[in-house]
């Protein structure tokens, strides 16, 4: 198929369960990187709660999605700050890189984004931006004390955490499928 990467027919399960397993952490300047794992799943199964979401691909299936999930939490040294990444990585790969978020003062909401891009072939990254998704407002992350703004997580969910998901996000689809996304 042109345009699209997909592992071998005759890669086994195993293999690329080991391909997945050996990704390396990456390496940002500024960060360091507290957890790091990295699972293949087969034959994933979305949720039906997912599916509103999904049909808007226009009929791909959701059944049977294998891809590598990279799970990363990393810190700024010295901001006493911790953000949550994970880099879905789909057997049938597409070439393309996707980023995808939460809304208004959230981050990330991981599942619910990342399926529908997985499943339409991105490889694709979702992040908390330092804060947990349950925060509907900014006063339990924004501010350090009622009207003082704390200008750390302020930062990382403005700017910083989103330009961090592309960088680690590239680098680990470039490091799994030995090639650079063509398009993000």
């Amino acid at each position: 198929m042109t345009g699209s990467f997909q592992l071998d027919s005759n890669d086994s399960l195993a293999t690329r369960a080991l391909a997945c397993s050996n990704l390396q952490q990456p390496f940002l300047n500024g960060t360091e990187i507290l957890t790091f794992s990295a699972q293949p799943y087969s034959q994933y199964v979305a949720s039906p709660l997912f599916e509103p979401f999904i049909a808007q691909l226009g009929g791909v299936t959701t059944a049977n999605v294998s891809y590598c999930n990279v799970t990363m939490t990393y810190t700024h040294p010295n901001q006493n700050d911790a953000i949550n990444l994970q880099i879905w990585l789909p057997d049938n790969w597409n070439g393309r890189f996707q980023g995808t978020g939460g809304s208004g003062w959230r981050g990330g909401i991981f599942d619910l984004a990342l399926v529908p891009a997985i499943v339409g072939g991105y490889a694709a990254a979702s992040t908390d931006a330092g804060h947990s998704i349950v925060d509907s407002g900014t006063s339990t992350w924004a501010l350090s004390s009622p009207g003082n703004v704390d200008f750390v997580p302020l930062k990382n969910f403005g700017s910083i955490a989103l330009n961090e998901l592309a960088v680690f996000g590239k680098a680990v689809t470039a490091q799994f499928y030995e090639k650079e996304a063509s398009y993000s």
